[in-house]
């Protein structure tokens, strides 16, 4: 049985109205280089404006309550992985949490 990999990549809440997270920074490609990893897409809800993705950096505007966000990973010869990136409410003096 292949067990689920966890690999956390922590992003401080700030005053900001957008969390931008590096979600390739520890993607890998078991058959391949993870230089050809890319982001495919982002299933941001409904109502939220759409993510931006640059050089595997997404970024995602940030709203009165958290939010979870789908996103999938292509690699160069069509396999796939999806993740999700946590999303904190906007405002000051949230808890959040820590690594």
């Amino acid at each position: 049985m292949i067990q689920p990999l966890e690999d956390r990549i922590v992003v401080r809440p700030n005053d900001a109205e957008a969390v931008t997270a590096d979600v390739l920074a520890t993607a890998y490609d078991s058959d391949g280089s993870a230089d050809d990893l890319r982001v495919t897409d982002v299933f941001v809800p409904v109502g939220v404006p759409p993510a931006d993705v640059v050089d595997g950096r997404v970024t995602v505007a940030r709203g009165a309550e958290p939010m979870v966000v789908p996103f999938r990973v292509e690699d160069a010869d069509g396999g796939a992985a999806t993740a999700s990136l946590y999303v904190p409410a906007a405002g000051d003096n949230l808890p959040f949490v820590r690594d």
